[in-house]
């Protein structure tokens, strides 16, 4: 599976640009693109980032400006406790918010030095990230030529400090589109059939690759192992079903793919530090 484009159903052709505060139990696997630049803060929440060939960690103060058709996602390692357990305040823009003739001029040097590397990923130090947060919470209740001039400010301020580049220099988005049609399609049917009886074996003869050769490869890009990453998605449709349904904690055990009570109770707890029944009791207090 390719790097799936993402359209963007706020461009009206009114606006250049939108902030917005996103917020989640989880950041699910999203491996996609768009013509968009994007400049995203995590302020909750832990997991893996994936920009291009470029695989690592993240956690609250994480800054990243990706350019135009960069494949991304962010993922979370664990099912929060609430649905805000993830949060991210994220900037998009399109290109044309700053045309080749306003970043001609002198003034907007260092901008379109900053913009121009932004096509390999450019992530920026938790103390820059811890400076800016407030002007990019801002950015998220302002509009019209004020939301420009505050990222404009804030674009200004971010080429001033020194920043890591994320891709390497001989990245091209076919080689991300290659992970992506390895892996992708593994963790696509994972997520969305986490009750099925799919082993490391059957993933690693899907990617036509040995188990270990595969449990390496899966590990190194994702961060977690497969075993986890499969019963992180079970937990996660049983916190769904725990929150939505009626069916004792056995029935959603058993439903969520875990063959008896004691296993899911011991996955449930690693995952979300908390039993099955109190986080039933916590999300339905009723």
């Amino acid at each position: 599976m390719k790097a799936e484009i993402e359209a963007m159903p706020w461009w009206n052709g009114k606006r250049v640009l939108r902030a917005y505060r996103r917020a989640e139990c989880t950041f699910p696997w999203n491996w996609h693109y768009h013509p968009e630049i994007e400049l995203t803060l995590i302020t909750c929440g832990s997991g893996t980032r994936l920009v291009g060939d470029h695989s690592g960690d993240y956690k609250p103060g994480d800054l990243v400006l990706l350019g135009p058709n960069l494949p991304h996602t962010w993922f979370s390692r664990k099912t929060g406790r609430t649905a805000t357990a993830n949060e991210a305040i994220v900037v998009q823009f399109l290109e044309s918010a700053f045309p080749r003739t306003l970043l001609d001029l002198p003034e907007f040097e260092s901008i379109r030095t900053l913009l121009l590397r932004s096509a390999m990923g450019v992530r920026f130090s938790s103390k820059t990230a811890a400076q800016l947060e407030t002007q990019l919470r801002a950015l998220t209740k302002s509009d019209g030529f004020e939301a420009w001039l505050k990222l404009a400010q804030l674009l200004h301020e971010l080429s001033q400090t020194d920043a890591e580049t994320l891709v390497e220099p001989s990245y091209r988005n076919e080689r991300a589109f290659k992970m992506g049609s390895r892996l992708g399609k593994i963790i696509e049917h994972v997520e969305s059939h986490p009750d099925e009886e799919y082993s490391l074996g059957d993933a690693a003869r899907f990617a036509n690759l040995t188990s270990s050769s595969f449990a390496r490869f899966f590990r190194k890009t994702t961060g977690k192992t497969f075993v986890d990453f499969r019963n992180g998605c079970r937990i996660g449709k049983a916190c769904q079903r725990l929150v939505e349904s009626d069916q004792s904690i056995l029935e959603i055990a058993l439903a969520s793919g875990f063959g008896n009570l004691a296993n899911f109770n011991r996955q449930f707890r690693k995952s979300t530090d908390m039993t099955p029944r109190d986080y039933r009791k916590l999300r339905n207090p009723n």
